[in-house]
């Protein structure tokens, strides 16, 4: 009989021992999706370009056309205030995770409410994008790109389902293309645009609004321009805005002797007067400039929405 007792006595705390640890497992499971006692679930949150899915995505961005590991967005809505989420893989499209702040969580109380999202993402946004110089110097490296590389998204959110957002630009891209004409080989030339551009404006994250600066004054040739090399695309981007009569003018090197010696050339001057096409948020402007042996001019231009479509919105021949 006291062997039995012992046996009782010890099979029981091991039982309430393997209960209690089934209910500690079982609420922790439970806290990973929804708080039971609050009633809160995280939003899950992916970002996408153009389409909002892999298939549909184009190249978007002014760098490049993926989303790289840990690249930052801020999230704003409800009583969320510039929430940081960063991207988890590299691709079209990539799924959002919690960074810092103020986690956004969908409760019993408010199960749906109105989002915005904004990159690149800064630690105070309502002050870091006043009065914002984006010119050629702005530009020189992707590293330096990507912190003008303004995009915007808004979606709506509702607890069951997960939030899409479909980043737009916000800024516009120019490319310069200088094609050889007449007598002339372009191998090695520089160039600046003045009196056209300007360069200052603002952006506001949390509600993607974006205006250059009119009382500003044009870029002038060490502001806005390009040394052709190559790796150095001649692509820009600015403010959306209606440019200014300016000039262009294109310095082209020419090697008189057949080796081409490096320490003896002639470096000719060309110069145009040009007046360019409305820059307008999320488009993408293509300027086409040929350049013969007497003169440079722009031969005509296109206008793109800024996902690299194959058919131009607009286009123009011979403008000059």
């Amino acid at each position: 009989m006291l062997t039995s007792m012992k046996r009782i006595y010890y099979i029981l705390p091991t039982i309430a021992l393997a209960l209690f640890a089934t209910v500690l497992a079982s609420c922790s499971d439970s806290d990973d999706a929804v708080n039971t006692v609050s009633g809160e679930e995280p939003v899950q949150f992916f970002g996408a370009f153009n389409g909002g899915s892999v298939s549909t995505a184009a190249k978007t961005r002014v760098v490049d056309d993926q989303w790289e590991v840990n690249d930052a967005v801020g999230i704003s809505g409800g009583n969320y205030y510039n929430t940081k989420y960063t991207a988890t893989e590299a691709g079209a499209m990539t799924q959002l995770a919690f960074n810092s702040g103020k986690e956004i969580m969908f409760s019993t109380e408010i199960p749906k409410f109105s989002l915005t999202a904004y990159y690149p993402y800064t630690y105070n946004h309502f002050y870091d994008y006043e009065d914002t110089l984006v010119g050629m110097k702005e530009q020189q490296t992707m590293a330096m790109a990507k912190k003008y590389d303004f995009m915007y998204a808004a979606a709506e959110a509702e607890r069951g389902s997960v939030v899409n957002f479909n980043f737009t630009h916000k800024m516009c891209r120019v490319i310069f293309k200088f094609v050889d004409g007449e007598n002339v080989t372009l191998k090695n030339h520089r160039w600046y645009l003045a009196n056209a551009i300007r360069l200052r404006g603002t952006f506001e994250p949390y509600n993607g609004k974006i205006q250059v600066d009119k009382r500003s004054l044009p870029g002038v040739e060490d502001t806005v321009g390009n040394i052709h090399y190559p790796n150095v695309p001649d692509t820009l981007f600015f403010f959306p805005q209606t440019p200014r009569a300016g000039t262009l003018v294109l310095y082209h090197k020419t090697y008189p002797l057949p080796n081409e010696d490096p320490y003896y050339f002639f470096e000719q001057t060309y110069k145009t007067d040009i007046t360019l096409p409305e820059l307008e948020s999320g488009k993408s402007v293509e300027l086409k400039f040929s350049v013969n042996d007497q003169r440079i001019r722009m031969v005509g231009f296109t206008i793109n929405d800024w996902n690299d479509t194959a058919q131009p919105d607009v286009s123009a021949t011979d403008t000059q």
